[in-house]
């Protein structure tokens, strides 16, 4: 069977890489051939980064490029796994052509990206593009979603071949390893575009580490924000090579969010891989967070603000339980959120005769 995914990003893309490119090993295993389409290059994401911006030119480049794949691939009898859309903030226009062409499509979805749609602050792009992902979606042949509350918008849309994949990572590289903090450390990490969900804990952090002396830990914050914060905080750059080592010198993962559509739709990666070292999580009870976390055994739930100060005394207060809730996310992750506990699900529902 020949694939062509229609990703957003290469290697460098998180949600590229773990919600796509990370099957490759085992889909080749299994005879299937495949070719990889991203959208924006590794390019584009370092210069965006380094700047915050998006690069025009480069961005024009992307663009270019896919619409030369598409009139390359464009093939009746093919399938298509495409990442989100194919064009970002383009009317729904090549997504209908595929169908109108018998090319067989499966969207995957990690965010409730058309929010970005139909509740912008533009009329305009409210207009054109407030029910773009509806229509995709009905003219899908499934829909793989990173959780319920993008499942629900699938089926609300009219697809009834949906399948609930989480994130996932490989068993094999999120191993704990067993580092006794010289001082009580939390740590979150995340990516400049969700950094100010950290801000808006910034009161009941700050009041921790002044009663405690505790160590706050960030890794990918965003550099354009400066410091925002009026107490000591560890920075830490993001790399592929350390991020395990630095995950695992710590003691309780954070995830605060802001109650938000978007929001909703975030699939919880980051307590997964709090999971993954074996470390307890303390996350605000939205979205896929609640079905990740089990509270009081794996980590906790915060419905309050007040919640995030008592329930990081209460771990500082007994290193045991933190112990222990680490053991048990450990557990969790193994069972439901590792590429290995995923991948045969994956096959099979792209891989299905309903096709």
């Amino acid at each position: 069977m020949n694939i062509y995914f229609y990703t957003k990003h290469e290697r460098m893309g998180a949600s590229s890489r773990y919600r796509t490119l990370q099957y490759i090993e085992n889909l080749n295993a299994n005879d299937f051939k495949f070719i990889c389409r991203p959208l924006f290059s590794d390019q584009y994401l370092t210069e965006k980064y380094k700047s915050g911006k998006n690069p025009l030119l480069l961005t024009i480049s992307c663009y270019f490029r896919r619409l030369f794949n598409l009139i390359v691939d464009c093939r009746s009898g093919r399938i298509f796994l495409i990442e989100k859309e194919l064009f970002p903030y383009v009317p729904y226009l090549f997504e209908f052509l595929l169908s109108v062409l018998k090319i067989r499509f499966i969207i995957d979805y990690d965010d409730a990206v058309w929010h970005n749609y139909d509740n912008s602050k533009h009329i305009i792009i409210r207009i054109l593009l407030g029910n773009k992902h509806k229509k995709i979606i009905n003219r899908a042949y499934g829909v793989i979603c990173g959780n319920k509350y993008l499942e629900n918008y699938a089926v609300l849309a009219g697809q009834k071949n949906t399948i609930i994949i989480p994130t996932v990572v490989p068993k094999a590289r999120y191993v704990p390893i067993n580092k006794p903090t010289i001082n009580f450390t939390i740590v979150w990490i995340g990516s400049p575009s969700t950094s100010r969900h950290l801000l808006s804990i910034k009161n009941q952090l700050r009041e921790f580490i002044f009663l405690t002396g505790s160590t706050l830990k960030i890794i990918g914050f965003d550099k354009s924000l400066s410091n925002p914060f009026d107490f000591p905080v560890t920075f830490v750059e993001w790399s592929n090579e350390t991020e395990i080592n630095e995950l695992s010198d710590s003691d309780v993962g954070i995830m605060p969010l802001i109650d938000g559509p978007f929001e909703r739709g975030k699939c919880g990666f980051k307590l997964i891989q709090y999971m993954g070292v074996g470390k307890a999580s303390i996350a605000s009870d939205i979205g896929a967070n609640s079905d990740i976390i089990l509270d009081g055994e794996t980590g906790y739930l915060v419905k309050h603000d007040s919640d995030w100060l008592l329930y990081l005394m209460q771990l500082f207060n007994d290193r045991y339980l933190c112990s222990a809730m680490g053991l048990n996310a450990r557990i969790r992750f193994e069972n439901f959120y590792t590429l290995e506990s995923q991948t045969n699900r994956y096959i099979e529902f792209i891989s299905s005769r309903s096709f």
